[in-house]
């Protein structure tokens, strides 16, 4: 759900080259769509 009333905001995310993290990576794929659909003026699709 957008929150319309809310400055935009920049989430920085770092971790060691060698993490194989799956949780990690599956948040960075569903982060990434998320900014790209919000880019493309469109809602992510769900269960990103």
């Amino acid at each position: 759900m957008p929150v319309t009333d809310a400055e935009p905001t920049t989430l920085v995310l770092a971790w060691a080259e060698t993490s194989r993290s799956r949780d990690l990576a599956a948040f960075v794929r569903a982060a990434t769509a998320a900014a790209t659909a919000a880019a493309a003026g469109r809602a992510a699709a769900p269960g990103i």
